[in-house]
């Protein structure tokens, strides 16, 4: 729910989760999510952390640290926690796929980050941004044709999009089809 950016349905699924689960590795990163999306960002770290050092073997919880770490800028430390989720048990997951192909697009690793950002993009295809990215990861390789759906998917997801109508329109005058890009 998170990911679609549906908070009321978030909270809705984390109070049945700690119904069934209060004290679930699960449900601690769940917590953690859902105080990040509603502002508490540095309590959300913290959760996060706390979890880390409980199991640090565990990725899941990692995996999001790593994610909320490079979303704030701190690229190096949120890669060192993303590199060991995605190679940890539970760690595997799309949001960390997303956070490493944003961090690799930044840096213009771009056949590193467009790898990461398919799968992220599979992992969360009702999530605008994965699609929009990897339009751009795409585009900056050179491969138009593919970076056009994935704009496309993002506009379809978030109709206000703007920097993904921007790509579309650019991808379309570039091809010599104006109008289609008005």
């Amino acid at each position: 729910a998170l990911g679609r950016g549906d908070l009321g349905g978030a909270k809705a699924a984390l109070t049945a989760l700690e119904q069934d689960h209060q004290d679930d590795l699960f449900t601690g990163v769940a917590r953690a999510r859902m105080r990040a999306a509603e502002g508490d960002v540095d309590g959300a770290i913290t959760a996060l952390q706390a979890l880390v050092n409980q199991r640090p073997r565990a990725g899941l919880p990692r995996a999001y640290l790593g994610s909320l770490l490079v979303a704030l800028g701190q690229t190096t430390k949120g890669m060192t926690h993303l590199k060991t989720a995605l190679s940890s048990e539970g760690g595997d997951v799309p949001s960390a796929h997303h956070a490493v192909g944003l961090a690799m697009l930044r840096a213009g690793k771009l056949a590193e980050a467009a790898q990461h950002l398919e799968q992220a993009a599979a992992g969360m295809p009702d999530a605008a941004a994965p699609a929009f990215h990897l339009g751009e990861a795409l585009e900056a390789l050179g491969r138009s044709a593919d970076a056009e759906p994935r704009y496309t998917r993002c506009v379809e997801i978030e109709p206000s999009f703007a920097a993904a109508w921007a790509g579309l329109v650019r991808l379309r005058a570039l091809s010599g089809r104006l109008e289609e890009a008005e």
